[in-house]
Formats: structure tokens, sequence, C-alpha cells
């Protein structure tokens, strides 16, 4: 008997499950954990546990998986957080050789000539995965997988499904619960698939402005992602009349037209990216166990305090907010773009951890309220999130901040001291082509492990040489990445 054979069979009943299902994924495939994690939970793998989430207890299960080395990590985010995984293919070999005979069934690029099995073959079989630019050729020659659960493709190629063929899909599927077909582009709103009322995962990417009410016919779903050409996408369904909805992303700037009259959204955890005019404080009041939080259009509408309170306001509601990220719109009205301040501190959700704010175009000034966010440990300023040639940062702030990102701004000089980030662990500096140089002071942080640069300037590098010396010079250790390397 194998290792692997071994290791499967010393696997406790719930991973059981979750490992085989690796199997749907191709090749040296990197697996996004979030994405993993999401369909283990619509598959119904992740048993629920008292004060703790799906989403969290699913981590455990990958991180038990991890420790047994069934699963390699691949990217980590600065935070330590696990980005995406990968499986070994003698593992992946044994996975599919496991569920072969009635689990799973795989069609791949090199299978051109199974067509005509394969459709006897999904009598008996419980999950297809399609990594073949042959998918449209597949359902044209009307499948019948009567005990079908789950429809994943993949493919390096765009795949434009016309709307004649989408109706191939409920038709062969009738029981689908997972259906991940973010490879191929539907040029209108698949009407079809609101019939698969099993379903609980749907991905897929798209051309259309709107989602209909029709969504809302998928009472079971859980996960609803959308990538769209569209900049918004306007939902007329009732989000909150969706009891198990959980996960709803997009690209767009989602705009909510339902009021929400009943209903509640207490098991929506991710929201991303809605627009400034749905942030309400209705929405907000009844989705208190959100967690991350996208907010995508014109933040001068969030921050507009004309009437005495902003919508901004609204957040303040979210006590379980972790995640926030405030990417302003500014190619519509570039005049209008400007945000001329942050509201204050105890506006923020109370347990915010991380914080991304992108094209907000702030004073450096403005540094000074993020600093006194109380639980703020990832701070990510994008896209001239801040702007000005100077920034001086002030005593009292930033207590708790481990990870520090800057990109793309036209700051040309930094003065900082280890007072002001005493915590800090990772600095990463991507396309700041003006600084002349980073503080000094930082080389007396004593937790400061990491400082990635990327096209910075010449003294920026040499000044973060200096720092890695002195903090080498004194025993530490500092993991210095320079690109392009600096000959």
């Amino acid at each position: 008997m194998g290792v692997v054979s071994l290791s499967y069979l010393a696997l406790p009943c719930n991973l059981k499950p979750c490992f085989l299902y690796l199997g749907m994924f191709p090749e040296d495939f990197e697996i996004p954990v979030e994405r993993l994690i999401l369909l283990w939970i619509a598959e119904g793998f992740i048993q629920k546990k008292p004060r703790i989430s799906l989403e969290e207890t699913a981590m455990e299960y990958l991180e038990d998986l991890i420790a047994r080395n069934l699963i390699t990590i691949d990217k980590v985010s600065a935070t330590g957080r696990i980005k995406t995984c990968r499986v070994h293919d003698f593992i992946l070999d044994f996975c599919r050789d496991k569920t072969s005979k009635y689990l799973c069934y795989r069609i791949r690029e090199k299978d051109e000539k199974i067509y005509g099995a394969s459709v006897s073959k999904l009598q008996r079989i419980r999950r297809v995965s399609i990594s073949s630019k042959f998918v449209i050729r597949f359902l044209s020659s009307q499948p019948d997988g009567p005990h079908v659960r789950s429809f994943l493709h993949s493919s390096r190629e765009e795949i434009i499904l016309l709307p004649e063929n989408v109706s191939a899909i409920p038709d062969a599927f009738k029981l689908l619960r997972v259906l991940d077909v973010r490879a191929i582009t539907f040029t209108r709103f698949p009407f079809y698939l609101t019939q698969l009322v099993h379903l609980r995962y749907i991905a897929l990417s798209s051309d259309f402005k709107v989602l209909p009410e029709a969504i809302s016919k998928l009472w079971n779903i859980q996960t609803i992602i959308v990538f769209t050409s569209s900049r918004i996408l306007e939902i007329k369904a009732d989000i909150l009349k969706m009891i198990y909805l959980r996960h709803l992303e997009t690209n767009a700037s989602i705009i909510l037209r339902k009021k929400g009259e009943s209903g509640n959204g207490e098991s929506i955890q991710v929201l991303a990216n809605l627009s400034p005019e749905s942030c309400t404080g209705d929405l907000f009041g009844r989705t208190n166990n959100l967690k991350k939080l996208g907010i995508r259009g014109r933040l001068t509408i969030l921050l507009d305090d004309m009437s005495g309170s902003s919508p901004f306001d609204n957040l303040e509601k979210l006590h379980q907010l972790e995640n926030l990220k405030l990417l302003n719109d500014v190619h519509i009205h570039p005049d209008e773009a400007k945000l001329p301040c942050l509201p204050p501190p105890n506006k923020f959700p109370p347990q915010l951890i991380s914080l991304t704010l992108s094209y907000t175009l702030l004073e450096w000034e403005q540094m000074s309220v993020l600093g006194m966010l109380d639980h703020l440990r990832v701070l990510k300023l994008k896209n001239s999130a801040f702007q000005g040639e100077r920034w001086e940062a002030v005593d009292g702030g930033f207590r708790q901040l481990e990870v520090f990102q800057i990109q793309y701004t036209d700051l040309v000089v930094w003065k900082a001291s280890r007072h002001h980030f005493p915590k800090l662990q990772h600095l990463k500096l991507r396309n700041c082509e003006e600084l002349e140089a980073l503080p000094f002071g930082l080389a007396k942080i004593s937790s400061l492990q990491v400082i990635d640069l990327y096209r910075t300037t010449k003294s920026a590098t040499a000044s973060a040489r200096k720092i890695q010396n002195k903090i080498e010079s004194r025993g530490g250790r500092l993991k210095l990445s320079i690109f392009p390397i600096d000959e």
C-alpha cells in the first residue's frame, strides 16, 4: 500500500471528502484558498461548530491537510494568511483514481475523442470537471448527468457561451449544487440557470450589467461570484431574502435596487464591491455578521455630510467587520474624485483589522486618522491613495500595524521613527518612483522582518540596504527584496 493510501486511510471522516475533492482541479493548478473553501462549504463537507463560522472551520480542515503533507502552500499574504495552494501530481492521481468510478469525471485538453463515451459515463457520476476549450462541444452533445452535483470548468482561453447553449446546463444537470464556469463568458444573463433550484454556488463571467430578480429563485444559493466587463452591476433581487447567501462578489460596483423590506442578511460574510449609494443603515443593520466589505464608486458620496451625517456613519453598525476596501472611481468624474478628508476614527468599524484605499487622493496629513484605528494591523495604500511630496508621521498612531504597503505615489520625502510603527513587520513599496529614501528610523523597529521594493529609486534602494545593514549589525535579520535587481 502506497504512502498516499496510508495517509488517506488515516484521515478522519470529515477530511476525506475535502481531500478527494482536490482531484477536480487541473494539474499544476494554483488553487485559490478562498475559492476552495467556498466550494467545500457548498458541497456540504464542512461541519458546523458552535461560535465559529463555516469559513473558519474550513480553514482548520485545510491546515490539517497541509500539516499531513497532502496539500502544499503556494502563496502567503503579508499577514501570513494562505492565499493559494497546490497539490502534487501523484496526489492528484490518487484522488482521481479513488473517485473516478462514481464521484468525479474529468475532461482534459487532450481528451478530444471522449464525447460519446462521456455521455454514457455521466449516468453514474456526481461531479464533472472540464479543463478543456471543448466545453461547447461537450454541452452540444446533449449530456445527461442525473446525479451530477458539481460542474467545474477551467480553460486558458476565453470561451463565449451563446444563449442557445445555456439551456444545456440545466437540462443535463438538474440537481446541480455547484456551477463554477468563470472561464466562460455569458453574453447576457443566463435565465435558464435559475431552474437549478438546488444551486448553492455559482461563479461566472459576463458582459451583462443587471442581475435580475430571477436570481432569487436560487433560494439555496450561498455564493454568487460575477466577473463582468461593466463598471456597474445592478442587482434587482432582494439579497436580504436570500437566507443562505454568504458571499456576494463582483469586480463591478454593486447597485442594490431592492430595499430589503423583509428578511435579514445574518449569513452574509462577504460583500464586494458595494456602491456608495447602497451603503445604507438598514442594510448594514441587518448584515451584522459581515466580515469583509468592498466599496467601489464615487466615494465622495459616501462621505457627504451635508445633512449632518454621512453614509459612512452606517459602517459603525458593522461590529464584526475585519476587512474594508475603499476603491474610488476616478474615471467617470475625475474632477470630483479627490476626497477632502477621512471620517474621524470613531466612525470606522470598531474591529477593523485590514484597510485598503485606492485612488482616494488624500493629503498625507490624513494619515493621522488611520493611525488612531485601535486594531488596524494591515494598511494598503494603492494607486495614489495619498498624494503630496512630503509626509511626516506623527506620534501616537499605528500601535498595532504589522503590514504597510504603499503603491503608486508621488511621495518624495518620508520622515518617521521607530515610535511611529512600533510593531511593523512587513513594509512593501511598489512604484514609489519619486521617493528619495526610506526613514532610517525603521532600522530601530525590532519587529521589522521584511522590506519589499518594486520599482523604486536607486537612492531609496540604497537607504533600504543601510537599514538592513544596521539591523544585521545588531544581530537581527531583515529580508530585503528588490525588483528590478540593483546591479
